[in-house]
């Protein structure tokens, strides 16, 4: 039977978030948690959150059902398995208040990494899910028309979490035409806020195409 002997130093032993010894499980059969401190630790607990997330979308089976079962097949760069390497990089990133995103860098990918991924505001993730769908921002009133001629076509774009209208229309295709620049006006508003110069160029390329070549 062997035995290791961890020296640990005195300075963590006086911290209010006891340095966890134990012999830790791998999360999932593939996160290591290799930080000494505690992952409740207030300095520790923000990262360790992100990063276990992050772990169980793509390894959890358990996770992976319902409307998340989109999430099969995914994987995490074999750097981030570490928590200390993901912790790393996401000190590195403006990422308070935001959340971690793939698909805005990482199109088609399955793999969440550091050139995939970055952390987006809110409003910025949404319009990623939703600017290829194909009517978008288009309500339609559905009601028994009293008159043939009625608008039952609708602009409504969500702005930072208020929805405004921007029209009534008869046809469909004329609410899409009319739907094309405020809603790019507003990605382009969304690009001020994003500090990540990917993220601004990627949503500045989607405010050109909406605009010009829907």
């Amino acid at each position: 039977m062997f035995v290791v002997w961890v020296r640990v130093p005195p300075v963590l032993l006086k911290m209010k978030h006891k340095p966890c010894l134990k012999l830790r499980k791998p999360k999932w059969g593939v996160g290591i948690n290799d930080i000494l401190e505690s992952s409740q630790a207030p300095h520790i607990k923000p990262f360790y959150k992100t990063w276990q997330n992050l772990i169980m979308r793509c390894y959890n089976p358990s996770f992976q059902k319902g409307r998340y079962v989109v999430y099969r097949g995914y994987t995490v760069h074999p750097d981030w398995h570490k928590f200390s390497n993901f912790k790393t990089w996401m000190e590195k990133q403006d990422w308070q208040g935001k959340e971690l995103d793939k698909d805005v860098l990482g199109e088609g990918e399955k793999i969440y990494s550091p050139d995939t991924c970055a952390f987006v505001s809110i409003y910025t993730n949404r319009v990623f899910r939703k600017f290829e769908r194909k009517n978008r921002n288009i309500k339609i009133d559905t009601r028994q028309p009293h008159y043939k001629n009625r608008k039952r076509y609708s602009v409504c774009i969500s702005k930072f979490g208020k929805v405004k209208y921007f029209g009534h229309y008869y046809t469909i295709e004329e609410a899409k035409k009319e739907e094309r620049k405020p809603y790019s006006q507003y990605i382009r508003e969304l690009s001020d806020y994003e500090t990540d110069p990917r993220i601004k160029a990627k949503l500045l390329k989607i405010a050109d195409k909406i605009e010009y070549d829907s």
